[in-house]
């Protein structure tokens, strides 16, 4: 198992359920971001008076990653790891946003229901 092209997981014999589809993952945030907004959209039509959701930016991890400083010792402890935990903390801190701008409006609530959801992760 690779992480971000390093064999870190299986120097160190570390076993998981799947991997993370980075990329995917972004996306699902992205298209779940954007659903959201075509149903305030269609809401707003038939109102004068909503505040338009604040969404965040949402950055992709790799990115996020790559400017994470690191020394030579660890790169050699936890490869790419350590960087991309820092930008999926990134990502899981954006949706926790997009999750406080839904429930905030009762008419995003449903399909999904009225407690947080979590970071949509997709594994390949």
């Amino acid at each position: 198992m690779l992480c971000n092209g390093t064999d870190i997981l299986t120097r160190k014999n570390i076993t998981t359920a799947g991997i993370v589809d980075i990329d995917a993952t972004v996306d699902a945030v992205i298209a779940e971001r954007d659903a959201l907004q075509a149903r305030f959209n269609s809401h707003a039509a038939t109102r004068k008076t909503l505040v338009s959701p604040t969404w965040p930016e949402i950055s992709h991890p790799k990115e996020i990653a790559a400017t994470v400083p690191r020394t030579e010792k660890i790169i050699e402890q936890t490869g790419d790891a350590f960087p991309l935990a820092r930008g999926l903390n990134v990502l899981a801190q954006a949706w926790t946003q997009i999750e406080k701008q839904r429930l905030a409006r009762p008419f995003l609530i449903e399909p999904t229901g009225p407690n947080p959801r979590p970071l949509p992760i997709v594994l390949r």
